[in-house]
């Protein structure tokens, strides 16, 4: 009997030792974490206050921002060409979408519906000038996090196959019904703007090559519409500038081409409270490059197979490349700023006029070097296109299919005195 008390008694401690031992890796899990410090720090605190003395304010648990961590897009574009007299008649339209997660978890799905139409000239056979300009609509719901999104994107998906399906019903065949559950709205916004390229191209049976430079420029609007953040009822007005190079080259069904762009972008954007009060000026830069392989099959002189088609084209290529973003943030705290925001805004615009926006950049970049918050992000990118192309004697169209992707690699802080230094709230 003694004995057998003290082998219970041994497997009983041996087995405590073994629950002492998981708790304790948990704890230095644990302790490591943030929660951990935050546990630490508060503890501190408190015996601080029992054998009293000044022991301060416990500090608030940091709040991540919400800079875009990841990025996806995918755009359905359509376009047309015909002659009108003198001049190629362009046309294009296209609904795009776009997903985002954001540091703080929040994932952002915003819809844009765009149009566009311009006049241009192929000055010879593969050699075309344009210009054009267009506008575009655009609606921004808000999630909390990956599963509320997941959820969102389902049910959108399954309410198109239902109306896509519903002229079968008649013959019992159904996709269900339509039912889409709509997030809060973040924001709503419209773009106008206009541009043009040009495009280079050689073709002939042996390869092709083609190159090209586009570049435009859009003022538009932005309002705010949560309730229960500080930035509700914001309405923000922005003026970009953007360009893009990008070339091709290959031999179509016998090997994949090549494809390379370069692109950039510059924003200056003012936000207004919901008393129209300015309250501040964001000024934001991107600039990325990308390179790939492509696959191009071409059919060309179809008269006798196609009657009065010239050529088709069908293309796909896919691409990756790193992205660099910079943003600079100034929050407007006194009048000065103020007006000197609204005189850079408003003479950066071409429709503004009559403002020295020399003057007011100068004071504004002094400014933002002691008080504005810039911040610095790079990603990595990947893309990818599918398209089909067709020329006629008097006409010529298309349809494309792109999807886009970011993942941000780093970002960092400008800290006054020791340069730029890895963020703490964007990551």
């Amino acid at each position: 009997m003694r004995s057998r008390l003290c082998a219970q008694a041994g497997q009983t401690a041996a087995e405590y030792m073994g629950v002492l031992l998981v708790v304790s890796v948990i704890i230095a899990a644990v302790a490591t974490t943030q929660v951990g410090t935050q546990i630490r720090e508060e503890m501190s605190r408190i015996v601080c206050e029992i054998f009293g003395g000044d022991c301060g304010e416990p500090e608030k648990p940091l709040k991540l921002s919400d800079c875009v961590t990841a990025e996806a897009t995918e755009k359905f574009t359509i376009n047309a060409d015909f002659n009108v007299r003198l001049v190629n008649v362009k046309l294009e339209g296209g609904v795009e979408y776009t997903r985002q997660k954001r540091a703080n978890g929040e994932v952002a799905m915003t819809f844009k519906l765009a149009s566009s139409g311009g006049v241009g000239e192929k000055l010879k056979k593969y050699i075309d000038v344009s210009v054009k300009g267009g506008s575009a609509s655009s609606v921004t719901f808000l999630m909390p996090n990956d599963a509320a999104a997941n959820k969102f994107a389902k049910q959108i998906k399954d309410s198109a196959k239902a109306i896509a399906m519903k002229p079968l019903n008649r013959i019992g065949i159904s996709g269900g019904d339509p039912q889409i559950d709509f997030p809060p709205v973040e924001s709503l916004g419209y773009e106008q703007g206009g541009g043009g390229n040009l495009f280079v191209g050689i073709d002939s049976s042996g390869g092709y090559g083609n190159g090209g430079v586009e570049f435009g420029a859009a003022i538009g609007f932005k309002r705010d519409m949560t309730t229960d953040r500080e930035s509700s009822g914001d309405v923000t007005a922005y003026y970009k500038v953007n360009a893009k190079g990008q070339g091709a080259a290959g031999t179509p069904m016998i090997g994949p081409g090549f494809t390379g762009a370069l692109a950039g972008e510059l924003s200056v954007a003012l936000t207004w409270d919901r008393h129209l009060k300015a309250k501040k000026l964001t000024i934001q830069g991107v600039g990325g490059y990308e390179g790939g392989v492509e696959a191009v099959a071409q059919g060309q002189d179809l008269q006798a197979a196609l009657k009065y088609i010239d050529s088709i084209e069908l293309k796909a290529n896919s691409r990756s490349g790193k992205k660099l973003e910079f943003q600079i943030d100034l929050d407007l705290d006194d009048a000065t700023e103020r007006q000197l925001a609204v005189a850079l805004v408003t003479g950066v615009n071409p429709m503004g006029g009559g403002v020295n926006t020399v003057v007011a950049g100068r004071q504004l970049y002094d400014i933002m070097k002691r008080k504005g918050k810039i911040q610095m992000r790079h990603y990595d990118t990947d893309a990818d296109t599918q398209s089909f192309g067709l020329d006629a004697l008097v006409a010529g169209g298309g349809i494309a299919h792109d999807t886009t992707s970011a993942e941000l690699t780093s970002a960092r802080d400008f800290v006054q005195g020791r340069g730029f230094v890895p963020s703490v709230l964007c990551r």
